[in-house]
């Protein structure tokens, strides 16, 4: 087995007898994990929640902040 790497190239896969486009499927699919993941976070927040009004529960509001990058309204 590979030694285990760390830093910036950490997780990604080098190309082996010119497979450049397997590589590039493997970073896209991991891309996509961890954007699913996240919104499978924000939907387990809201099932979670206890207020009566999801919009209004601050903790869901600050998820989708960090999600989306901008306050509800």
């Amino acid at each position: 087995m590979g030694a285990a790497r760390s830093g910036a190239g950490a997780g990604r896969h080098e190309a082996r007898y010119g497979d450049e486009e397997a590589v590039r499927h493997r970073d896209d699919l991991a891309r996509r994990i961890t954007e699913l993941r996240t919104s499978l976070d924000l939907i387990d927040c809201a099932l979670a929640c206890d207020h009566d009004d999801i919009a209004a529960c601050p903790h869901f509001q600050a998820a989708v902040t960090e999600r989306i990058g901008t306050a509800l309204v």
